[in-house]
């Protein structure tokens, strides 16, 4: 009986110590997570869509010109 309540122990320790290491990680993901979003978030609030610079119109030829072919 002896010899089955120490493997008993040891599955149980074992089982433990991998619990806490899943837990880590997913306390960890969840983090990098978060930071992540307020990175992007951070980012959006900076350079709103609305401020950035329009790009240059470009010239249209007009109806009557030449067209030249190099």
């Amino acid at each position: 009986p002896a010899d089955k309540i120490q493997k008993l122990a040891r599955k149980q320790c074992r089982r433990s110590r991998a619990g806490r290491v899943v837990k880590v990680f997913a306390v960890a993901g969840v983090l990098a997570g978060g930071a992540f979003a307020a990175w992007k978030w951070w980012d959006k609030q900076a350079n709103p869509d609305w401020l950035v610079e329009p790009p240059a119109p470009t010239e249209v030829p007009e109806p009557g010109g030449r067209l030249t072919a190099v």
